[in-house]
């Protein structure tokens, strides 16, 4: 027998601030084809609660107002005083199946409908969405609009258990392969690994996407510096290049008898000059008519502002890639713990980041990227 799929509805949840009837109408034209897609709003203050409960007590206790009011203040990181009213957008995902239960992998039939439908479905819908948020926000550029980045996707998984936050990198995209993380969270949270009453699930936890943040950040730096190094290095012996080849040929005009003959006297020197323009000037008559290879190449493979096609509409690449293994598991007392999935056990704390260390971004499966620094 067929196993039923589920269906998809997208709530954009947006800063009030950003929203306005053309936008409105510009989603639903662009999301038409993905999705059933609404739009709702936030006032600014609800996304400073968001994150001041994100950074809460991680001892299982709910954060006191002391604890809350330096958590507003601090929640944006370092730059808190700069990003505290930034815009903060949450794109949810409503996975409807009916009453079909799928979390607890006990439940008769559970374990079936995850591993031949629903995991692979998260990540079919992880890859369309995201796919779209980037090509929206392409095309915002291109009408002289702002993009409309988001911060997190939120997964509401049977009917409303279980809520999933997975960190949008900065193209507004989450990989695909986190559906395997999702299945590693589903079969601890059905064992009961992660405590009673767990409402909400953030990949990776606040801390941990901030310590991500600087060293991703701090190697992109270095691959754009060393990237404008080698491009100044090629400037330069391109330069030195040119420079010999002038020389070389001011050379070879001086010890060439024959040049130097034909410019022996006033009245040749004249008359060949005048023979000569007149060449050249019917060579650049030639020319203009006729378009070189190189110009029909530009025609073919670009567009009016000479921008390659295959440039233009690539995929937007993120700053640094997510590592969503370490998660902030949330309670329905408020309390909040970390709990690190590779060794499927809670922490106390999250290390410090060494600001003269190189880390290496890690996939999901725990390998090292094969290119760290371009």
């Amino acid at each position: 027998m067929a196993l039923p799929r589920p269906s998809l509805t997208l709530v954009l949840d947006i800063d009030e601030r950003l929203d306005s009837e053309a936008l409105r109408l510009e989603i639903g034209r662009c999301y038409a084809h993905v999705c059933q897609t609404l739009v709702r709003t936030h006032p600014a203050d609800t996304a400073a609660a968001a994150s001041a409960h994100a950074v809460g007590s991680e001892s299982g206790k709910a954060p006191s107002t002391a604890e809350t009011d330096i958590a507003t203040d601090t929640a944006a990181g370092p730059d808190a005083q700069t990003n505290a009213s930034a815009p903060c957008n949450i794109a949810r995902f409503l996975v409807k199946m009916g009453t079909r239960r799928y979390l607890d992998p006990k439940d008769e039939g559970a374990n079936e409908l995850w591993n031949d439908v629903i995991e692979r479905w998260i990540g079919n819908e992880l890859r369309k969405v995201s796919n779209n948020m980037r090509i929206f926000n392409r095309r915002q550029r291109e009408e002289g609009r702002d993009p409309l980045m988001f911060d997190w996707y939120e997964l509401d998984l049977q009917n409303g258990q279980l809520s999933v936050l997975l960190r949008c990198d900065s193209t507004s995209a989450v990989d695909p392969s986190a559906n395997a993380t999702i299945t590693v969270l589903r079969e601890a949270y059905g064992n009961n690994a992660l405590g009673e009453n767990v409402e909400r699930v953030r990949m990776p936890a606040p801390e941990e996407y901030e310590r991500q943040r600087k060293i991703g950040l701090a190697a992109k730096a270095r691959r754009e510096a060393e990237k404008a190094a080698r491009a100044q290095a090629e400037a330069e012996r391109a330069r030195a290049e040119a420079e010999a080849a002038e020389r070389e040929a001011e050379e070879a005009f001086l010890e060439s008898p024959e040049l130097m003959a034909h410019a022996a006297t006033p009245d040749e020197r004249r008359s060949d000059t005048v023979s000569d323009t007149s060449e050249a000037a019917n060579a650049r008559d030639a020319l203009g008519k006729a378009p070189t290879e190189s110009d029909e190449g530009d025609t073919e493979g670009s567009t009016g502002g000479g921008e390659a096609i295959e440039d233009r509409y690539a995929p937007e690449e993120a700053d640094f890639a997510l590592d969503y293994r370490l998660w902030q598991i949330e309670y329905a007392d408020g309390g909040a713990r970390l709990f690190d999935s590779a060794n499927a056990t809670f922490v106390e704390s999250i290390e410090p980041i060494d600001s003269a260390e190189s880390v290496a971004p890690t996939r999901l499966d725990g390998r090292p990227e094969e290119e760290v620094v371009a």
